[in-house]
Formats: C-alpha cells, sequence, structure tokens
C-alpha cells in the first residue's frame, strides 16, 4: 500500500471506528498521530479528500464526521460461532456485510434479514462495510437436531420444562432449546430431532423453545451420528412411491428398440477405474492403438435422461435431491439403486 493510500485508511478508520463523533481538524491530528507520524498539511488534504469522495461531511467550519449511510439492504445472514456475522446480499459484486455480537437481533444462520448499512466500506484498507440488523424478514432454521440433556425433577416442577437439547453445529453452541414436560420424554444422551416454537429474545437471548418430534437414538449408538447429520440437514432418504414404481418399469437391460437410431458400441471392451464395491457406475473408458500409432480413447457416460425423463416423477425427486450425498458409511442416492446397475451399456 502507497504512502497516501495508507494515510487516506488510517484517518477514514479514525472516523469509521467513532461513528458520532464530531472532529476538528486538530483533534483528528491528535487521533491518528497517537499511532502513525503524519505532517499536518497531509491530513488536512486528506480530510478535503475525503469529503469530495463523501466519506466524511463537514459543517464548513473545521468540523468533521462520518457520512451517515442510512442503507437498508436485504440479504443473508451468516453466522459465525463466536456470536458475530455477515449479511451476504444477492449482488455478488457487492461485499458481505458484518454485523457485530450486538447487532445481530438474534439472527440465525442462514436467516433472511434487513439491514441497516452504520459503515461504508474503507476500500482503501480492505475492511468491508458494517451493518446492524433491523429486522429478521425470514427464519429458515426451523428444527434442529442436539443432544437432549434432562432436568431434575425439582427443575421441572419449577421451570415446566422436561431439559433441552444443545445442538452439536458449532453455530448454535451458545443456544439451547428447551423442551415442555408434555409430549415427547427423551433419555439423557439421546439425539432429538425439535421443531423450533420460539426464537431467542432479549430477555432470554440464549434460550428458544421447542417440542421433541422424535429421538433418533443415544449418541453413543453406531450410526447415531451419521444419521443426526441427515436429520439435521433435511436429507431425503425415502423415495416416493411414485419413483420407485417409474425406476422398477424400467428394464436393466437395453432394449433392442432402444439401440434403433443409435450407434451400438456394446462389443466395445470398456473399463471403469471404480471398483466392486462402488455406489454406482456412471462412466467408463475404452482404448486401442489405430494403425498410425495414436490411439483411440472413447469416453462413455451414463445417458441419464434416456431412463429419467423430463417432468417425470424420477425427475421431480432428482430435481429436490440435487446430487447424491456421500456420508461416511452410507450413500443417500440422487436416484434409485435400480438405475445405477444392471446391464445398461450405452448406445450412442
Amino acid at each position: 500500500m502507497a504512502q497516501n493510500e495508507r494515510t487516506i485508511a488510517n484517518i477514514l478508520e479514525t472516523f469509521r471506528q467513532n461513528p458520532t463523533k464530531v472532529f476538528s481538524v486538530d483533534e483528528v491530528e491528535k487521533h491518528v498521530n497517537f499511532h502513525h507520524d503524519l505532517d499536518f498539511s497531509e491530513i488536512v488534504k486528506t480530510l478535503t479528500f475525503l469529503e469530495n469522495e463523501k466519506k466524511i461531511e463537514t459543517d464548513g467550519h473545521g468540523q468533521y464526521k462520518l457520512t451517515q449511510e442510512n442503507e437498508i439492504v436485504e440479504g443473508s445472514f451468516r453466522a459465525n460461532d463466536k456470536g458475530f456475522g455477515f449479511v451476504k446480499l444477492e449482488d455478488e459484486n457487492v461485499d458481505d456485510i458484518f454485523i457485530a455480537k450486538d447487532n445481530t437481533l438474534f439472527a440465525l444462520d442462514g436467516d433472511q434479514v434487513k439491514v441497516r448499512i452504520s459503515k461504508s466500506a474503507n476500500p482503501w484498507n480492505g475492511k468491508g462495510p458494517e451493518g446492524i440488523v433491523i429486522e429478521i424478514l425470514e427464519r429458515k432454521m426451523t428444527d434442529l437436531v442436539g443432544e437432549f440433556m434432562p432436568y431434575s425433577d425439582v427443575q421441572v416442577q419449577r421451570t415446566g420444562f422436561y431439559g433441552y437439547v444443545k445442538s452439536h453445529n458449532k453455530k448454535m453452541k451458545n443456544y439451547s432449546v428447551m423442551i415442555s414436560d408434555d409430549g415427547l420424554h427423551p433419555q439423557m444422551g439421546d439425539m432429538v430431532k425439535v421443531e423450533i416454537t420460539e426464537y431467542p429474545t432479549p430477555a432470554f437471548p440464549t434460550r428458544m423453545l421447542g417440542i421433541a418430534q422424535f429421538s433418533i437414538g443415544n449418541k453413543n449408538e453406531p450410526g447415531v451420528d451419521i444419521m443426526s447429520v441427515v436429520y439435521d440437514h433435511d436429507l431425503r432418504t425415502e423415495f416416493p412411491e411414485e419413483a420407485l414404481d417409474q425406476a422398477e418399469a424400467i428394464p436393466d437391460h437395453v432394449l433392442p428398440e432402444e439401440k434403433i437410431g443409435r450407434r451400438d458400441l456394446t462389443d466395445e471392451v470398456t473399463v471403469t477405474i471404480d471398483g466392486d464395491d462402488s455406489k454406482d457406475f456412471d462412466d467408463a473408458v475404452t482404448l486401442w492403438k489405430l494403425d498410425n500409432g495414436n490411439y483411440h480413447l472413447g469416453v462413455h457416460i451414463a445417458d441419464v435422461s434416456h431412463y429419467v425423463t423430463e417432468g417425470s416423477p424420477l425427475d421431480a425427486e432428482a430435481f429436490e435431491r440435487g446430487n447424491s450425498t456421500y456420508l461416511v458409511d452410507r450413500v443417500i442416492p440422487m436416484l434409485p439403486f435400480r438405475l445405477s446397475n444392471g446391464d445398461r451399456k450405452s448406445v450412442v
């Protein structure tokens, strides 16, 4: 960074860190030179520059203050486990807006929020804009998975709550979801899916209320950790009956009529790098040497659209899933297992 840019950045940062304070030129000099050694004339020129850039404003009598943005924008809140967060706008060319811990209005990760920009960006040192959440437009987190901790009988009598659920998600570590004594009674250490009924408030900034929907199992049982991830991300584990019926109706081999108008390559020797225990086979290659010494490489890709027709139940379900999800000990496929196996060698 050039000296001139460093001076601009340092003086603007003085105002950004004191957004409501009015400074005289002498006060700016005193404040800036506490950390840096700048010439007085350079400070005056920089103040004029920042005024022209509409970063600061003056009363015309040597008093300066930060220009108040007061711009209102909407975006998606991205929480940090330390309490602060950033709001991402739809315009990818605009910097994310930093939201201090005390200015989040108890927004949770993923919430759609309305933000008032309190400090514009400082392009001379790379610091982005800062803002204050003034309204939560939509709650994205309507349920969560967490570990249940029960209350003693005395605590249940006094509070009316059977216990609370704590999410293992780092971004939610500061929150507890209180479970009513009515309804499902999980056991200590159970991983529980909870519907959130009340969100944090100024009176209870780290507490939410919820209804225990079901228990996935004790956290120490095999497989419960993986299924907790599945339920926490609302992954679809079962296929609708109409999608399964469509898959079952598809033959597990290429029919003669399906070869009409296409080039049959099923006599070529194709190989794949996938092992016998692979979850699906969707590509393969064939290779041979030509008479001129060059090599012919053929790449065979699964013709999914031949079997998953547009607008069909399989197409609708694949659209909802978006992709196959690979976990430590299992895969949740985008399409039923029947379609990724069998003797359907491609014809083109």
